[in-house]
């Protein structure tokens, strides 16, 4: 009972609230929005808002680093290849990536994985395993993400070797001990 009071508290004075704080100690991008609307953005400390009609969108701005699922593709010259790819990206325009997509940062995973697949489909196996295709794949995952307001600093192989199909290509993790 004493700790439903307790959230009820916290909750109302999170709901009244006429103030909003961007911390200083990470990179967080932030803006107050007015009825749904972005009106201006939050500087560094204390912000003012007013209660119930305004609130604060905070998120952070720091680069994230995704490794994404082995995916194995047929190379332009009739090779299979099992390649993992690397991305790292971060947020640059807050308004931008709140406004016009949702979960952006997977979705930009989703479409490094889609233009792997359509430049390693298309180029041979010799520049797909030396990594000659990574500034295509860069540019054109760079431009898709632009419009979400977010910047993809770089891919990156993990892992790539040519074998006939994934599943040999993770037994000879397994049995190699490198789950």
């Amino acid at each position: 009972m004493i700790q439903q009071i307790l959230s009820f508290l916290v909750e109302f004075g999170r709901f009244f609230a006429f103030w909003a704080i961007r911390n200083k100690s990470i990179k967080q991008l932030g803006f107050i929005e007015f009825l749904g609307r972005p009106v201006r953005t939050m500087k560094y400390g204390w912000n003012g808002k007013w209660p119930v009609f305004e609130e604060a969108v905070l998120e952070d701005g720091r680069a994230y680093a995704y490794i994404l699922d082995p995916q194995s593709l047929q190379t332009g010259d009739g090779k299979a290849v099992v390649l993992r790819l690397s991305v790292t990206c971060r947020i640059v325009n807050l308004r931008r990536y709140v406004g016009s997509v949702y979960d952006g940062r997977s979705n930009v995973q989703d479409v490094a994985a889609g233009e792997l697949g359509d430049v390693g489909a298309a180029s041979d196996v010799g520049a797909v395993l030396c990594g000659e295709i990574l500034p295509e794949v860069l540019r054109r995952v760079r431009a898709v993400a632009k419009k979400w307001g977010m910047q993809v600093d770089s891919v990156k192989f993990v892992d790539n070797c040519q074998t006939r199909s994934l599943r040999l290509w993770q037994s000879t993790f397994t049995s190699s001990g490198q789950d």
